[in-house]
């Protein structure tokens, strides 16, 4: 198994200097860390089945997105290479006043992520728990998809597709299963300072309907993060109506758990439902629901890792000369809201998790007729959560919260403590 603090030596990057760049690595004469576990990342992940989604022809088209394939949505609708998901979210309001995400950082604890022309100019830290790489990779394609929507520049598409917090940074830290995830939240305490993190996206989850949050590590390490000062948001999970659970470590109650809006291709919000793969469950805190809001999780288009297995797929089309992929998931909401964090972030640096989580609850519309299990406070109105983000009255609203947060169980991030954790059901959102 591969050492953390062998890893930390020599995966961090130095500063916040891109990874590529001649600053971005010390120590490059080290030789790379051995692979991790019994188990490949092909085994350790269980991914979910192709989504597939029925949608109109929009009304809008964006010039110069050149799709590869048919374009044909299931009920014969044709697929608009445009991104709805910004003007859905209300991002661009955001953006028109100035706040992308500038001096902020995201981490990315997921599959990897690729040099993607989007992305590889703004990788300023990563580490490697699966096989010790010391440059950013990503064999399945997941968290490179996850990381363009969270900051992606778009300067492969000419700016169509660009992520929530354009400039915002990226660290990435590629795992393979739950004790990596565990591993990657220490690893992300430990180097938030240096690295200048401030909010981390969890588009993962682990299967863990008969245990409580208080009895789970990877809700306990969270628990650790958001204690350490940092926001995270994590995925609802995509069982839909299969059961009523969202995935650990969403169904911790002070978790900012993101579930997917289907919004059919348009802005039209008449159409819109909660998407049916979205997890719908309690939390184990009464008076809870989860998940807390929605974001957009139907066939979002984001960059592409080049040769990972998640490139085509019955599900997956490709735009820009392949360069973006479309996918479904909560995984793909939840850096929805990480970018968003990261907006608010630069807007109010003062914002806490505590704050960051209300602010987003209370900016939410709710026009669904779904219960709160399955679309919490709503969809996430992010021109409303920049307001509250700016007002005054906010931090003491939300002093009197802090009270509340779900009790705090002692746990010991210590690496030999984790050496035990199952990676079974683990899965990418």
């Amino acid at each position: 198994m591969v050492s953390i603090d062998s890893l930390v030596r020599v995966a961090a990057p130095s500063a916040t200097a891109p990874l590529g760049s001649s600053s971005a690595v010390s120590g490059a004469a080290a030789q790379p860390a051995q692979s991790s576990g019994d188990s490949s990342l092909k085994d350790r992940f269980v991914h979910q089945a192709p989504l597939e989604a029925s949608f109109p022809k929009s009304s809008s088209w964006q010039q110069g997105a050149a799709e590869v394939g048919t374009g044909e949505r299931e009920g014969g609708g044709e697929e608009a290479p445009f991104d709805v998901a910004d003007l859905v979210m209300g991002i661009n309001e955001v953006h028109q006043m100035g706040y992308t995400g500038r001096g902020q950082t995201i981490a990315v604890i997921d599959s990897g992520i690729a040099p993607h022309p989007d992305l590889a100019d703004k990788i300023t830290g990563w580490v490697d728990l699966v096989d010790g790489s010391l440059k950013p990779t990503d064999t399945d394609g997941h968290g490179t998809h996850v990381a363009g929507i969270a900051a992606g520049t778009g300067k492969a598409s000419q700016g169509v597709f660009k992520g929530i917090a354009p400039e915002a940074n990226l660290v990435g830290v590629r795992v393979g299963g739950t004790s990596d995830a565990i591993k990657g939240l220490q690893w992300v305490v430990e180097n938030k300072d240096r690295l200048g993190i401030g909010v981390v996206n969890l588009s993962l989850g682990i299967v863990t309907a008969a245990v409580s949050y208080q009895d789970d590590p990877l809700c306990q390490a969270v628990e650790k993060a958001i204690q350490a000062g940092l926001i995270v948001c994590a995925a609802a999970g995509n069982f839909g109506e299969l059961g009523s659970y969202v995935t650990s470590p969403g169904n911790h109650p002070d978790v900012i758990t993101v579930g997917a809006l289907d919004d059919r291709g348009t802005v039209d919000r008449s159409d819109d439902r909660v998407a049916p793969f979205s997890s719908r469950g309690n939390s184990y805190m009464p008076g809870e629901t989860k998940p807390d809001l929605l974001a957009p999780g139907v066939k979002v288009i984001a960059p592409r890792a080049e040769g990972a297995k998640r490139a085509v797929g019955l599900a997956h089309k490709l735009y820009f000369d392949g360069q973006y992929v479309s996918m479904n998931g909560t995984s793909m909401a939840t850096p929805m809201v990480s970018g968003l964090a990261a907006c608010l972030k630069q807007a109010n640096p003062t914002l806490d998790h505590y704050a960051m989580r209300e602010i987003l609850m209370r900016s939410c519309d709710r026009y669904l007729d779904d219960p709160a299990n399955a679309q919490g406070k709503g969809l996430v109105n992010a021109p409303k959560a920049l307001e509250l983000a700016l007002s005054k009255d906010i931090a003491e609203s939300v002093r009197e919260l802090q009270g509340q947060s779900a009790p705090v169980k002692e746990f010991d991030f210590g690496y030999e403590r984790l050496q035990n954790v199952s990676d079974q059901g683990f899965k990418l959102a």
